[in-house]
């Protein structure tokens, strides 16, 4: 390239961001960036709830297993038996409130 080719391009580089304006090229490229990371913010605080909410439903669930699982035992049934060990490993499982 020769010096006047460069010349040209740079000269309409400046012009383009003279013309689009380049602070705001950069302000809008800055709250994109802002925004992506709210974004992310909130998506972990929802995680970080969900999370809390699943180990609130694991603690109540385990403290419900005997109150299920003494009636279930008289019947002496095999799916009785069966139908407990469900609930415990789901209780015990990485499941959400929502899956079970």
């Amino acid at each position: 390239m020769t010096n006047e080719t460069l010349g040209i391009i740079a000269s309409s580089i400046v012009g383009l961001t003279g013309a689009f304006g380049l602070p705001e090229i950069i302000k809008s490229w800055r709250l994109k960036k802002e925004a992506k990371q709210e974004n992310l913010r909130g998506r972990l605080e929802k995680t970080e709830k969900e999370l809390l909410r699943h180990k609130q439903f694991q603690i109540e669930m385990s403290a419900m297993l005997p109150l299920i699982e003494i009636p279930l035992r008289r019947i002496e049934d095999n799916d009785a038996v069966e139908m407990i060990e469900h609930l415990k490993q789901r209780i015990n499982a990485n499941v959400t409130p929502a899956q079970t």
